[in-house]
Formats: structure tokens, C-alpha cells, sequence
């Protein structure tokens, strides 16, 4: 195996495992309303991840941009419709989507290029990982981050917004590759 392989491989492990130390620590940050515990990891995975991993930082951070934006709306719009309820959200604007939540689509977007390369293009499989979206949010449930209505309409509104999101980022990423 060469060198550049396994630096590559290492690369999307630290690409990896970083998404999910800044997903854990994003969600314990709501939990214990202490919102540096998601902005300082995730800051400083953004630095490292756009000096070692990343080939090409202005794309990326297009790419982070829009998945901010998706973000303040996806998550903003699961809130005013009462289907998630995040600890930690805003005393003036509680339906606005919190500070760690936008940290985790900033960490998310970070992998599209990397750790999730293998779903380029394929936008069945990137349409199945947003139908499991929900796990995620059950799984913030289960830390106490967010609160998740009971029902099966919840569940697929939550999987149809994130449907709608991956396929977005990722039909972006593939506009941004090809410049």
C-alpha cells in the first residue's frame, strides 16, 4: 500500500471520527445548555479538517455555507411545526434552530467530500440515509437534546425535509466538483 493511500485513509477516519466527536459534543452542549461545549469543538474540527483534509477549502466552505442555510431552515421549520423541540434554543426566537444544531450541519457538510464521497451520485442511497434522519433526532432524544413528537407523520416529515437536504448538498457538491 503507498503512502499517499494510507495518508488518504487516515485522512477520512480523522474525517469521520471528528463529524461524530463534534456531534456528541454538540449535543451535550444542548443538554447542558452550555453552548461553547458545540462551538469550540467544532470550530476547531472546521480548522484542522480545512488544513489536512480538505483539497479545496473555498469549495468546502461554499458547501458548509449552504448547509447552514438549510439548517437555520430545516431545523427552524421542525420546531414552528412542534415536531422537535431543542433544549437550548433561543430565549427571544425559541423556534429558531439553536446554535449546536447548526454546528452539527456545519460538522455534516465537512464529510460530503470525504467520509461520504461514496454516495456521490447516487441519490437513492442519499435519499435512504435521509429516511433514517429520524434516528438521529431519536437518538438526540435519548441525551436529552431534543424532545421528538410520537408519530409515524412526524417521522416522515422529519425523513422528506432531510431527503430534500442530501440531495441538495449533494447535487451542490457535484456543481461545485465540476468547476
Amino acid at each position: 500500500m503507498k503512502l499517499s493511500s494510507i495518508f488518504n485513509q487516515l485522512k477520512i477516519a480523522f474525517n469521520y471520527f471528528g463529524f461524530t466527536i463534534v456531534w456528541f459534543c454538540c449535543a451535550f452542549s444542548a443538554k447542558n445548555e452550555n453552548f461553547l461545549l458545540a462551538i469550540i469543538p467544532t470550530t476547531i474540527y472546521i480548522i484542522i479538517h480545512l488544513q489536512i483534509v480538505s483539497k479545496k477549502k473555498v469549495v468546502e466552505l461554499k458547501l458548509i455555507s449552504l448547509s447552514l442555510f438549510l439548517g437555520i431552515i430545516v431545523d427552524s421549520l421542525l420546531s414552528w411545526l412542534g415536531i422537535v423541540k431543542y433544549a437550548g434554543s433561543w430565549e427571544n426566537f425559541p423556534n429558531l434552530s439553536p446554535i449546536w444544531i447548526l454546528c452539527m450541519w456545519i460538522g455534516f457538510a465537512s464529510q460530503i467530500f470525504h467520509s461520504l464521497k461514496f454516495l456521490r451520485g447516487r441519490f437513492l442511497l442519499i435519499g435512504f440515509y435521509g429516511i433514517l434522519a429520524p434516528l438521529a433526532y431519536i437518538g438526540g432524544e435519548k441525551i436529552q437534546a431534543v424532545q421528538v413528537s410520537a408519530g409515524m407523520a412526524n417521522m416522515v416529515i422529519i425523513s422528506a425535509l432531510w431527503v430534500i437536504s442530501l440531495v441538495i448538498l449533494f447535487k451542490f457538491a457535484e456543481c461545485l466538483n465540476k468547476r
